[in-house]
């Protein structure tokens, strides 16, 4: 569990390096592995539509930047169709549901840190 945290952390901070270079005139931005989409730009706000693309060329990670932070529904797909689904409020996580030694799990946080998790089989 600590080192699906630690990946999501490293992740979230090359998302946020990347997200710098999008504008009204580049809307889309395409490295080797992430594609970052200016999605709606104001003086209040911006949304990057934000996706991982795998060796595969599928689509691994997605999610939405909201001034830069993630906000919403996150999703990472695994290699054997699991979905794994964080939950961010502003940059902070709200929660994580992942399968886990066959067992649905979910953790729940609290000022961004893990508060309580509940493990069930489905």
């Amino acid at each position: 569990m600590k080192k699906l945290i630690l990946v999501i952390s490293l992740v979230i901070f090359a998302m946020m390096l990347s997200a710098q270079e999008l504008s009204i005139k580049n809307p889309v931005n395409v490295t080797d592995d992430v594609r970052l989409e200016l999605i709606e730009s104001n003086d209040y706000s911006t949304l990057i539509k934000y996706q991982k693309i795998s060796e595969e060329g599928e689509v691994s990670q997605e999610g939405i930047l909201f001034n830069g932070k993630p906000d919403g529904v996150w999703k990472m797909y695994g290699i054997n169709g699991a979905i794994t689904t964080v939950i961010f409020k502003n940059g902070d996580k709200v929660s994580l549901e992942a399968v886990i030694d066959g067992r649905k799990t979910k953790v729940f946080y609290v000022n961004n840190k893990p508060s309580k998790s509940i493990a069930y089989f489905d």
